[in-house]
């Protein structure tokens, strides 16, 4: 299967492009097909049935689907969609040493089902891409492609920028699980950062963006949890303290008391509850 990651050199042709007021009742049976297609969602709900799969369309939502691929789709009876559907074939065309050398693609750089973040732009040219197709005339394909290249641009940002998301919240994962494995230790807010290769200060603010939290906030968060634990099943609050990573007993003791509002040789007096 040819596939691409640079759109510079493409050239579309088109079989259907659809602006789609869905009723109740439409569908598209679940078939093989043999050319590109993209359906984007504005507004609606509906499902697309995909490699075995069930997915639940919504608004915002793009799906595609190369050559070669099993798919359908149906609506919402209750909340019918307002949809684009694209169905077209693409080649690449370079000219170089002399002669145009071309190259049927068969795969775009996109994922079956995306989010688009921002979904107001693409909606536009959806919208002109359509009415173009439907006027049809002189020049209405030159035009056609046109709008689908800044369509396909768009769409190509937009799932760099959702990879991006994507990426920055594993790694934030990824520090959680080191905190929560690694909370006795004495871990800093630059060797938290070192971890994922950001700045200190960046990887803060992302950090508090993604949980809620700072990463010492969470850190210390971490630490009264187990010190519950630990207090609970009979350790002293000196044990305690240095099992969650504080050397000093005092300021532990005084750490726990204002996440809590209970000092932990009080806390420790409590009865428990496990389940």
């Amino acid at each position: 299967m040819n596939s691409i990651n640079n759109l510079n050199h493409l050239i579309p042709d088109f079989l259907h492009i659809a602006n789609r007021y869905c009723n109740k009742n439409w569908s598209v049976p679940i078939a093989t097909r043999n050319f590109h297609n993209l359906l984007f969602v504005v507004s609606g709900e509906g499902i697309s049935y995909s490699k075995g799969k069930e997915y639940k369309l919504s608004s915002g939502m793009l799906i595609y689907h190369s050559p070669g691929e099993t798919y359908g789709y149906s609506t919402s009876q209750s909340n019918p969609m307002h949809c684009y559907g694209i169905n077209f074939h693409v080649l690449e065309a370079m000219f170089s040493g002399g002669k145009w050398i071309t190259n049927n693609i068969e795969q775009l750089p996109f994922n079956n089902k995306s989010n688009i973040p921002s979904k107001g732009i693409l909606n536009k040219y959806f919208e002109d891409l359509s009415t173009v197709w439907e006027e049809g005339g002189n020049n209405n394909l030159l035009k056609c492609r046109s709008i689908f290249l800044n369509i396909l641009y768009e769409l190509y940002t937009q799932s760099l920028l959702e990879d991006n998301i994507d990426n920055t919240i594993k790694k934030i994962k990824d520090v959680i699980v080191y905190i929560r494995k690694n909370y006795k230790s004495q871990i800093t807010l630059g060797y938290l950062a070192s971890l994922i290769d950001l700045n200190p200060k960046y990887f803060g603010s992302l950090f508090k963006k993604h949980t809620g939290y700072t990463p010492i906030d969470y850190l210390t968060k971490v630490r009264i949890e187990k010190a519950k634990e630990y207090l609970g099943i009979g350790y002293s609050v000196s044990e305690t303290s240095v099992l969650v990573g504080y050397n000093d007993p005092f300021y532990f003791s005084k750490v726990f008391k204002k996440a809590t509002g209970i000092a932990p040789r009080e806390y420790a007096k409590k009865p428990l509850h496990f389940c």
